[in-house]
């Protein structure tokens, strides 16, 4: 559609009106078209798809005007796109082909960097109104100011500019706001025996830090910051789409720890998204009477847009590999235990003999004190062998 925009304009500027109107009748059946395509299947899928509508449908037609009330402005543009092109073409067709001129702008829905653009302005829209509306404020305050006091200064060489005060309102918000020294660059300098100089000066200044660095900034900054959090959001959708499992949600560097063949065998073979799909294709395709148990649960909790049947947080090759470890840990576990008491046997095996010595030679003290000291390792490891039999 752009292609065609920009070659009816092209033949606009040339004056050939034999092909200007016969890709003109072109664009009107392409404009149609689109506009049917988007009204039949995009706008309702949209629509039951926003927070709380299933909920206001149940309600009445009340709660759903509520719910369509908090859809964001870019949002509701996206629909308002395709009529405004169709219209366009029809009346470039009956009335002007001036009116082909606004189907140039097409070019903003296929470029994702212009689409930037429109969605960070027109995304803070309400903020953007309340702002500019407190700027008219702040200039109708001055005007009042200005008016009262130097209305004499209202003047272009020699003449007045305004002589109601509605007239300077609109004057000074025009020259003002667009004056890059504010209103005091519109003004004739006052002379400095004047009475009212310093009245004039101060005047000056404030109204250029008011409007021209506040108020025109705070505009500024709200855009820029809207551009930042649209980058911010990009980035953690892209973050989430690469970095994180689409089924369970669990990241990347969990499984690329603890998963075998880390996380790209994790969603290419365990949890690969197209095979949920496929599922419930031909969920919505199979007779629901012959349903399995399985199935029936699985789209009766569809119906009702509740995913609780994903494995959110759970993977089975995680499962798997927790599994093998605590084998192995028991498995280790079991191997020291069997050491422990293999070197107490052999540790009794010398208690007893060490004994044996004891009684033929009770007049060896030194005998007798590596008796005890045997006797207390060997109950220190009977006590640790106790132990982790019972674990």
């Amino acid at each position: 559609m752009t292609t065609l925009a920009v070659s009816i304009n092209l033949l606009f500027l040339m004056n050939s009106s034999y092909l200007l109107y016969i890709l003109g009748a072109l664009q009107c059946l392409v404009t149609a078209f689109l506009c049917f395509m988007v009204a039949v299947f995009d706008l309702p899928l949209t629509l039951r798809g926003l927070p709380g509508m299933q909920v206001a449908k149940e309600k009445g037609i009340q709660y759903q005007l509520y719910v369509l009330r908090k859809v964001p402005l870019h949002i509701w543009g996206k629909y308002l796109y395709h009529p405004i092109m169709f219209i366009s073409s029809v009346l470039g067709m009956i009335k002007s082909p001036f009116f082909f001129s606004v189907q140039l702008l097409s070019m903003v829905e296929q470029s994702p960097a212009l689409q930037n653009v429109t969605t960070a302005i027109t995304s803070n829209a309400r903020t953007l109104f309340m702002t500019v509306t407190f700027a008219v404020i702040v200039v109708y305050l001055f005007t009042v100011i200005a008016y009262e006091l130097f209305l004499e200064d209202f003047k272009r060489d020699g003449n007045p500019v305004c002589t109601t005060f509605l007239q300077c309102f609109i004057w000074t918000l025009s020259n003002g706001l667009r004056s890059g020294g504010g209103l005091g660059d519109q003004l004739p300098e006052p002379k400095w025996e004047s009475p009212s100089h310093n009245i004039r000066v101060t005047f000056d200044l404030f109204f250029f830090g008011c409007v021209n660095i506040g108020l025109i900034n705070m505009v500024f900054g709200i855009i820029i910051d809207a551009f930042a959090n649209l980058r911010d959001e990009r980035q953690s959708r892209d973050e989430d789409q690469h970095r994180r499992c689409f089924i369970c949600g669990i990241d990347a560097d969990t499984f690329n720890r603890f998963a075998a063949g880390g996380f790209e065998n994790h969603v290419r073979r365990v949890h690969y998204m197209w095979n949920y799909l496929h599922f419930l294709h031909y969920l919505k395709r199979k007779p629901s009477d012959e349903y399995t148990g399985q199935e029936s649960y699985v789209d009766e909790l569809m119906n009702r847009n509740n995913v609780s049947f994903f494995p959110l947080g759970k993977a089975s090759d995680l499962i798997e590999r927790t599994t093998e470890e605590e084998q192995d840990t028991e498995v280790a576990s079991n191997v020291s235990s069997k050491a422990m008491e293999e070197r107490l046997q052999a540790m009794e095996e010398a208690l007893l003999n060490l004994s044996a010595t004891v009684n033929n030679n009770r007049n060896q003290p030194r005998v007798e004190e590596r008796l005890k000291n045997l006797e207390m390792v060997i109950t220190n490891l009977s006590v640790q062998l106790t132990q982790n039999n019972k674990r």
